[in-house]
């Protein structure tokens, strides 16, 4: 392997580009998908890039037509990895002569970013060819179980949303069937659920300086006598006496920026919006597939 460059001593100019995520999507052959019956004797996946990603596919062969360097600033996993020797095959087709490396950092401040620069490696295939052989897997699976599950279980259910029985596929995917688990494992959880009622007991004290309210400390009683009782011995002695007063100061910090999943979670409990509407509605998920590929033209 090459030693990282220092090419960082003079002037050059460099011009910075952003991406959308992965530019190819892998699928199977046409004539399989979508029926269910049908079962090709050995699909091979099709690769390609999508009608969605062709401007990103012009704008980096212009870029790299003139330049010499290409630094690929991408998320540091397996996938940023893939995606950053998918963006090299479009651009090695537009100039053969590229000088490629990659940046690694782990959080987006001065100190890594720095640090990355001065410590340039060469991207790694193995960690690429991972992630299309995962991609591939979870492709075949979820094509032959999908097949099978609607072949034997369409008949077995009755969904008020299908309005086609015969166009109608049971999906299967490998992290989708988890995910979906622990759904109807609490789905369960709740239609189990038996409500059943509770008492407490309030107590609040009005003066000119506000309202002061006072929890009790045991919460609620689920025992309705008990409750009444303390309730009655509450009533005979009205006057309470303070014994401790503790002060406590408390610091209120700017908020945090919202990630993807906390404003799922805080859209579905406000709004009682699914994370589909949320991430439609939004510009989540543009600003998030947007950032996701970072790419550093030289020009010498």
């Amino acid at each position: 392997m090459p030693d990282s460059p220092n090419c960082f001593g003079s002037l050059h100019r460099m011009s910075v580009n952003l991406g959308r995520g992965l530019l190819e999507t892998a699928s199977l052959p046409s004539q399989g998908r979508g029926k269910a019956a049908y079962t090709p004797p050995s699909p091979e996946p099709r690769c390609g890039i999508t009608l969605d990603k062709l401007d990103i596919k012009r704008t980096l062969e212009a870029e790299a037509r003139s330049c010499q360097w290409i630094i690929l600033w991408l998320d540091c996993d397996r996938e940023g990895e893939n995606i950053a020797f998918e963006v090299l095959d479009v651009c090695r087709q537009a100039n053969h002569n590229l000088n490629v490396w990659r940046a690694r950092f782990s959080a987006l401040i001065d100190r890594e970013i720095h640090q990355s620069v001065q410590t340039l490696v060469q991207p790694n295939q193995l960690f690429s060819d991972a992630v299309d052989v995962r991609q591939e897997i979870d492709l075949r699976i979820g094509a032959s179980f999908t097949r099978f599950q609607t072949m034997l279980l369409r008949g077995a259910f009755v969904l008020d949303f299908a309005t086609d029985d015969r166009n109608l596929v049971l999906s299967y995917g490998p992290c989708q069937f988890p995910t979906l688990g622990f759904v109807v494992e609490r789905y369960w959880e709740i239609q189990a659920h038996e409500p059943e009622e509770f008492w407490t007991i309030n107590c609040t004290h009005n003066s000119d300086e506000g309202t002061a309210t006072f929890n009790w400390m045991r919460g609620h009683l689920f025992d309705y006598t008990c409750g009444v009782t303390i309730y009655e011995m509450c009533i005979q002695e009205p006057i309470a006496t303070v014994t401790k007063v503790k002060q406590q100061e408390k610091l209120k910090y700017p908020p945090h920026p919202l990630s993807t999943i906390e404003l799922e979670k805080r859209a579905s409990r406000y709004f009682h919006m699914s994370s589909e509407q949320t991430m439609k509605v939004s510009i989540a998920q543009k600003f998030f597939i947007g950032m996701s590929l970072f790419l550093m033209f030289i020009y010498f």
